[in-house]
């Protein structure tokens, strides 16, 4: 790839309009820390004898996540993991071969050497099968010539961080194996594994992720990028780690990307509108605000408001029981505890709803 088509790559990086994540690259090569484990372990982890593994051609990279959410699941604690297992008598047979999180990342397994992640046992690459304990039709190739990475999902951990740095991981291995974007997998593919899950839950979160190794995998085979730095205005609707805040109202953002590439500074500038909510997520923001200043006993005259100047929401309500706590949020002392339903009408524009509050008066 030249300088112009990389400039038009990255020109395009950023979309018109935003939510959920945006692809903000990391730029920075990712060096994994060798923490190897061998096949001759007490528990076989990985195919092969002694400190000899099964060599592979690798031709496909595919994403796992860990499915661990102690907070010491980060990628220190999984290379523990992976070597408590090995050394254990009834230890777990899986392997990978790549940990990686927020800001380490750790190598497990050559990656010209076979590991068990993928859940398709020895099928081979090119090949498809029926999975019976998932009930989905799959690829092969994921054990036979996969590099597995295991992404840290553990609190304390930035998620959506990793996954940028988890692509330019990926982009390094493609480049290093002359491989395709289409050769990027999630577990999902080789066995119907939900895998990885959070990815895979998460709106927006696997598009972003390509796009970014996209971009990462370009950078890669042209070579000489030393840094790569964002600035954002305003801050705090688009964050570092590519998450874009929830807007009440459409709000413009103004991103510069700055590379550093052969000693010269390469710059390049985005607008970008982050879309505010619409009227069913302004309502849902209304009722989660109103279930936090409720109070579940009334004991006294409360504040039932009328509109919420955050989201433009509009309220009207109605009681089960005016004499004991009107629509007004005018009190009366009950002769003994009553459960009364407190409706609210919600509107936006076209968009209503009803939410019934189940309130005791005392």
């Amino acid at each position: 790839m030249n300088q112009q088509a990389l400039d038009s790559l990255i020109a395009m990086l950023i979309p018109k309009t935003a939510h959920y994540f945006v692809p903000l690259i990391w730029g920075k090569p990712i060096h994994p820390l060798i923490d190897l484990i061998y096949p001759g372990e007490t528990t076989q982890l990985r195919p092969g004898t002694g400190k000899t593994g099964v060599r592979m051609k690798p031709e496909y990279v595919v994403i796992h996540d860990t499915g661990m959410t102690n907070p010491e699941d980060n990628a220190k604690g999984l290379s523990r993991y992976i070597h408590a297992q090995a050394a254990s008598p009834t230890g777990r047979v899986a392997s990978w071969h790549f940990s990686i999180d927020q800001s380490e990342c750790y190598n497990h397994v050559p990656t010209i050497e076979r590991a068990w992640h993928a859940g398709d046992g020895s099928h081979a690459f090119g090949t498809t099968y029926y999975n019976e304990s998932y009930k989905q039709e799959c690829i092969g190739g994921g054990n036979l010539t996969g590099i597995g990475i295991e992404s840290c999902i553990n609190p304390g951990n930035d998620y959506a961080l990793t996954v940028l740095r988890m692509a330019r991981l990926t982009a390094q291995l493609l480049n290093e194996y002359q491989l395709g974007l289409d050769r990027i997998k999630q577990h999902n593919d080789f066995s119907g594994k939900n895998c990885p899950n959070v990815i895979r839950a998460t709106t927006g979160l696997w598009e972003s992720f390509l796009e970014a190794t996209k971009v990462e995998k370009a950078l890669v085979d042209m070579g000489g990028i030393t840094n790569v730095e964002w600035k954002i205005s305003p801050e705090g609707i688009i964050f570092r780690n590519g998450v874009v805040k929830e807007v009440v109202e459409d709000t413009p953002v103004h991103l510069e990307l700055t590379l550093t590439m052969n000693e010269k500074h390469l710059s390049y500038h985005y607008d970008t509108l982050v879309l505010g909510m619409n009227g069913e997520r302004r309502i849902e923001g209304t009722i989660k605000n109103l279930y936090a200043s409720l109070p579940q006993v009334i004991t006294k005259n409360c504040f039932l408001p009328l509109f919420d100047p955050k989201t433009k929401v509009q309220m009207s309500w109605n009681s089960s029981h005016p004499d004991l706590f009107s629509q007004e949020g005018l009190y009366t002392h009950p002769k003994q505890k009553t459960i009364i339903a407190l409706t609210v009408q919600l509107e936006y524009n076209e968009t209503t709803k009803q939410q019934i509050f189940e309130l005791e008066v005392q």
